[in-house]
């Protein structure tokens, strides 16, 4: 017998999403804060993220819908033709 349960994702974790802080407003961008983009994520080879190139301000974050998550979160894009998935760890940045 298996040991496995079945159950949907949103009884297994917090699901969230968010958007893009205005491109055209230098000051929401080369902040600190991380931006993990779905190339980020595709083009992982990796299991953890660890050489993200775009960081958003703490103004970008707060005037857009962006979510800012704890580290090790789960990362999934839903940007490509199946879903890929990493974590970040800031820890390991080059």
């Amino acid at each position: 017998m298996s040991k496995w349960t079945e159950s949907s994702l949103e009884n297994l974790a917090a699901i969230t999403s968010g958007g893009t802080p205005s491109r055209a407003i230098d000051e929401f961008w080369n902040g600190n804060i991380p931006w993990v983009t779905p190339t980020d994520i595709t083009s992982c080879r990796t299991n953890r993220l660890h050489d993200i190139k775009e960081k958003i301000t703490t103004k970008g974050l707060a005037c857009s819908s962006a979510t800012l998550l704890p580290v090790g979160s789960l990362l999934f894009t839903s940007r490509c033709e199946f879903s890929l998935g990493c974590s970040f760890d800031p820890y390991l940045e080059r």
